[in-house]
């Protein structure tokens, strides 16, 4: 039964990412909501992609010992950390959208000591990064604080990104070699400026997976796989994925151990790590609204999955944010989504249908900036520094910079390459880690395809992706 489960997954998966290839050569063209216009293909960066997987078939690996990795792996964090705090004081900038909300009532909470708007009634899940905003806020009222924090997040994801190839891999070399990718698309991110859900949502994600790839996990084990997930459902609901690809694919084993009258323990510590796991985000939760003082307007309707399926389904936006939704939704109830969701499908035929959610997933997968800009009144405030390093890094990274398209360019080959060897998931072993890499890809695709769209929305997933890259490569190498 659990190999034929197995299977089932894998062809969901083959299923989704031969649709996402497909698109992504033949739907390029098409105009969708916040596409970029790249100057080399996606063919030719696919095809690029593909000698690159054939010439690391080819080359020898050599081994260093744990020593010199680890030597190697701090020199790096060191450097990486360096780089995106150069980066940082020098291209940034206050944004608007949904910081410049939380920056507003982190300053009226110091002044009036309370948390009372409507913004958190209706986006609940806001509450722990505004948290967060005050508890640094109340270490240091410097901004650099807040950027460190940040940036220290990212370089901490970045190390665990690597320490679990180790896991997997049982290669040093392999596991490096991830910084490969690290290092273009999170190192030199500029997302790493702001300090929001994105950014330290990142650390969620991999240290739940590299805690998962300890084969004997005890309940400590689990107990801490659990409540690091629950807190990070706090944070960002996608961030919860990965927990749930964890628990189905633990089910499946379960069910399989019973049928075959052998031992079932581990699945008993799942469940009791679950318990305290939904008590401890209760907790967490229920302190965090009281060190704010929190109080919601109970005549205001929170917005639940309804209103984002809804606007996941809006033609006017192709699924992506849409203002209207969020005032419908917030003076009318969510219960109005119900009808709009099924107008919204039908009222599309099957040809529209098709093409609209297939143009979902290039908003979501083809940009290797992860939708940077794309946000409402994004250069809000741009400081003034005149230094020669600024101007060459704004020259890079603002949009209205001679250097943009290099950048753009730059990332989608990197993102491009990593989204063509993930293909290679479907060839690796049937071992429960990597089904649930597998399981966990399915479900952060299918969420986007179906929610609200938005290409940043998988950034703090990015470093699953990396280390299934990276495994999907090695894999193939060794022929397993």
């Amino acid at each position: 039964m659990k190999n034929k489960l197995y299977k089932i997954i894998k062809n969901i998966f083959l299923f989704i990412w031969l649709i996402l290839l497909i698109t992504m050569i033949f739907l390029e063209k098409y105009n969708y909501p916040n596409k970029i216009n790249h100057l080399i293909p996606n063919i030719i960066i696919i095809l690029l992609s593909l000698l690159v997987i054939i010439f690391i078939k080819k080359i020898k690996i050599k081994k260093i010992s744990n020593k010199k990795f680890n030597i190697l792996l701090l020199v790096l964090f060191i450097i990486t950390f360096t780089i995106q705090m150069i980066i940082t004081t020098n291209i940034y900038f206050k944004t608007g959208w949904d910081v410049e909300v939380i920056e507003l009532y982190k300053d009226v909470f110091f002044k009036s000591n309370e948390v009372k708007n409507i913004y958190m009634t209706i986006y609940p899940n806001n509450i722990l990064i505004l948290f967060i905003y005050v508890i640094i806020n109340t270490i240091s009222k410097n901004y650099l604080i807040m950027l460190i924090f940040n940036n220290l997040i990212v370089s901490i994801s970045s190390l665990l990104t690597c320490l679990t190839i180790k896991r997997i891999t049982k290669n040093n070399v392999v596991s490096l070699l991830s910084y490969i990718f690290i290092i273009p698309l999170i190192t030199l991110s500029p997302w790493n400026t702001i300090t929001y859900t994105d950014t330290l949502g990142m650390l969620f994600p991999i240290l739940v997976l590299f805690l998962y790839c300890n084969k004997n996990k005890k309940l400590h084990n689990w107990l801490l796989i659990t409540i690091i997930s629950f807190i990070s459902l706090l944070l960002k609901p996608t961030l919860f994925i990965i927990y749930i690809a964890i628990f189905i694919i633990e089910t499946i084993n379960f069910i399989n151990r019973l049928s075959l009258h052998k031992k079932t323990k581990e699945y008993k510590y799942i469940i009791i790590s679950l318990i305290i796991g939904i008590l401890s985000n209760l907790l967490i939760s229920t302190g965090i609204k009281s060190y704010l003082n929190y109080e919601p307007f109970y005549n205001i309707e929170s917005f639940n999955m309804l209103h984002y399926i809804a606007m996941g389904q809006n033609d006017k936006t192709n699924g992506i944010y849409n203002k209207e939704d969020v005032y419908e939704t917030l003076y009318k109830g969510n219960d109005i989504n119900k009808e709009k969701i099924i107008s919204r499908i039908t009222n599309r035929s099957f040809i529209s249908n098709i093409i609209f959610h297939l143009k979902k997933l290039m908003i979501n997968y083809n940009d290797g900036t992860f939708a940077w800009t794309k946000e409402g009144d994004f250069f809000k405030e741009v400081k003034n520094n005149n230094s020669k390093l600024s101007i060459l890094l704004k020259d890079y990274y603002y949009p209205n910079g001679k250097q943009y398209k290099l950048f753009t360019q730059i990332t989608q080959i990197f993102w491009i390459i990593i989204i063509t060897s993930i293909f290679l998931l479907y060839f690796v072993k049937n071992n429960k880690r990597n089904i649930v890499i597998i399981t966990t890809i399915i479900g952060i695709t299918l969420f986007l395809v179906i929610f609200e769209a938005r290409a940043r929305y998988l950034y703090c997933y990015l470093p699953i992706y990396i280390v299934a890259s990276i495994i999907s490569m090695y894999r193939f190498k060794k022929n397993n």
